[in-house]
């Protein structure tokens, strides 16, 4: 990806113009070696300040699940669903049950693992449809 073809939406340049002349450069290295999805998350990840905290959290929302003895970090911004965890079976229940309530998955491989994932295993989604949930009879 070049420079000149990276788009910057509304709610991601909310972010950017927070940013130090440093953590721009970082942003948009990332954002064109990575995406920007994946840059996005890398920030959240490094940004503390409250005022920044108060930005994010209307943008992303991060939990912890426990599942069983495992525990799935789930991250959601925008339409991406980005899901870390010990094991592949709690996260395809996880899928299982988002598929189930009526969001429509597809697995986008070009979102990459961050360096600051404590989990074995991640996987990054696209949410395409919210609908009903799903009936099994």
């Amino acid at each position: 990806m070049k420079l000149s073809e990276l788009n910057i939406n509304e709610d991601e340049f909310d972010i950017f113009s927070m940013l130090s002349a440093a953590e721009k450069i970082e942003f948009l290295f990332n954002a064109q070696r990575l995406g920007i999805e994946t840059s996005l998350i890398m920030l959240i990840s490094k940004m503390k300040s409250p005022a920044a905290q108060r930005i994010i959290d209307s943008k992303a929302r991060v939990e912890d699940i426990d599942i069983g003895i495992s525990r799935l970090c789930v991250t959601i911004l925008d339409d991406c669903l980005t899901l870390n965890c010990d094991s592949l079976r709690a996260m395809n229940l996880f899928a299982k049950k988002v598929w189930r309530d009526g969001h429509l998955l597809m697995r986008d491989k070009t979102i990459k693992r961050t360096e600051d994932d404590y989990y074995r295993y991640f996987r990054a989604y696209r949410l395409l449809r919210l609908g009903a949930p799903l009936c099994e009879n």
